[in-house]
């Protein structure tokens, strides 16, 4: 069916503010808010999910699920299609269900939960939802803004509930906040060891800075598992700019922690690069440095921002995103990386100039821009010059 996913039948995605979505890429905008619902069984067949399955086998598309939809419009793989052609052949959804849409039996194959924001960096393009460092920022500073973090009360229940679905579990991906400094990451990991689940395949995304925290040698622990742990690392450009956009990196560090990851047999490295407005001039330098010290990853997903608008790569003068393109034009051809890497990147460009929001999100991008600088004692001026003229 054109609107069938596995996810909601496999998995729930919590938010770190609460929310409750079929998985991590759902539209939050259609999320269900789980102010009531605090145990795992609530989450997983409140009436926001049952509706949402009978929708799917309905053959009905939900608008939680557009991301999916869109990218397969556009000929891309969507993960909805991954995620079918790995799990739907292991049960029938129609058996699975009551009429009511309600999970008669649920197995978490997948899991995907961000139990808190809690993170040592607030990136330019994050929000208080996501890091307690833009969170404890925003109280401070704008302290009329109403920021709703899901509180810790029900946590350990939440986490026996999850211990429970370790014999089901296939899948398990880690973010965050940053899944590195979370305790219980941790307490999840070891928990597998217990019941003897290191066949379970791992995934992060991660901004690299801690491979020890509290105690927990985590590289220890991950020389335990049987197979791969796919590691994306989050870099989203060198040097002082990285340490700008992403506040509270120390560059030389992450290069550190990059080539130690890379020495580890069973550890697949992969970078995840986020585009917005600032770091998009400056690409062609990040993918010039990465091949020119040896950092090349397994896998490199470069994902344009698009939100909040004024980050976007959409909101650019129109010669700043022509001189970029013509930097990426210039650097791919001769990068030593695979062909269909490439061949993302340079349809970045297009991406950016499809639209033109520039005139619409300027005074946003400066203000924000301009308060962030004060409060954090950095200079845009200073890190991008030649992005002075947008300011």
């Amino acid at each position: 069916m054109s609107s069938m996913c596995a996810m909601p039948w496999i998995s729930i995605h919590q938010m770190p503010g609460g929310g409750v979505l079929p998985c991590c890429i759902g539209n939050t905008e259609h999320k269900q808010l789980s102010n009531s619902i605090n145990t795992l069984d609530q989450q997983v067949n409140s009436n926001f999910m049952n509706n949402l399955r009978l929708n799917m086998l309905a053959g009905k598309k939900h608008p939680v699920c557009e991301s999916c939809y869109s990218a397969e419009d556009s000929g891309q793989t969507s993960f909805r299609q991954i995620i079918n052609e790995r799990y739907l052949n292991q049960f029938n959804p129609h058996n699975e269900v009551t009429t009511t849409g309600k999970l008669k039996h649920f197995k978490m194959r997948y899991f995907d939960m961000r139990f808190t924001n809690t993170c040592n960096f607030k990136c330019r393009t994050c929000n208080h939802e996501y890091s307690s460092q833009w969170e404890a920022e925003t109280k401070q500073h704008q302290p009329e803004i109403i920021i709703s973090t899901k509180s810790k009360q029900h946590l350990p229940e939440l986490l026996n509930e999850i211990y429970a679905h370790i014999p089901h579990m296939q899948q398990a991906y880690f973010a965050g906040g940053e899944p590195l400094v979370s305790s219980e990451h941790y307490q999840i990991l070891n928990e597998m060891i217990a019941q003897d689940r290191t066949d379970i395949e791992l995934s992060y995304n991660t901004n690299i800075s801690n491979l020890k925290f509290n105690g927990n040698d985590l590289i220890g622990i991950w020389k335990k598992w049987k197979g791969l742990v796919k590691v994306y690392a989050s870099i989203d450009d060198i040097l002082h700019r990285a340490e700008y956009i992403r506040h509270g990196t120390k560059w030389e560090n992450i290069v550190e922690n990059y080539r130690y990851l890379q020495t580890i047999p069973n550890i697949e490295l992969s970078i995840t690069t986020t585009i917005s407005n600032i770091s998009y001039l400056y690409l062609s330098e990040l993918i010039q440095y990465i091949c020119d010290n040896n950092l090349q990853p397994v896998g490199w997903d470069i994902n344009p921002v698009f939100k909040p608008y004024y980050m976007s790569i959409q909101n650019l003068p129109t010669e700043v995103k022509q001189q970029a393109r013509k930097k990426l034009e210039k650097v791919i051809p001769h990068a030593n990386l695979p062909v269909h890497i490439k061949q993302q990147i340079l349809n970045i460009p297009n991406v950016a100039e499809s639209f033109n929001l520039w005139n619409d999100q300027k005074e946003k991008f400066l203000n924000e821009t301009r308060r962030l600088d004060v409060i954090r004692t950095e200079s845009f001026s200073d890190t991008f010059p030649e992005l002075n003229s947008m300011l």
